[in-house]
């Protein structure tokens, strides 16, 4: 893909892409095909099995998850695992989180 010229390149990761950039809020509110395109290929599919942690409170966070479906939310482990928050499909969490709070 790095032979192609620039907006065939471009064109290219678009095409590829789209299920992402069209599912994820947050990519679907950018208007910049130059960030999607440099963006979207870094992004690494990942399947969660029911019941499984993604990472725990104490986990120091350095990703940003995006929810495309099934159900997740966080929980209190000391209450059964009861969700306190529900993560909905299009969602963003993880590091975010981090930045989200210090505001």
């Amino acid at each position: 893909m790095e032979d192609l010229p620039y907006r065939l390149k471009i064109k290219t990761i678009m095409y590829i892409y789209k299920n992402a950039y069209t599912t994820i809020d947050f990519l679907n509110n950018q208007h910049s095909e130059n960030f999607l395109a440099w963006i979207c290929p870094l992004l690494k599919q990942n399947f969660i099995p029911m019941d499984m942690f993604i990472y725990y409170e104490s986990d120091y966070i350095d990703q940003i998850y995006f929810h495309l479906s099934g159900f997740s939310g966080f929980v209190l482990p000391f209450k059964k695992n009861i969700v306190y928050i529900e993560i909905h499909n299009g969602d963003l969490f993880g590091e975010i989180d981090l930045i989200a709070s210090a505001k």
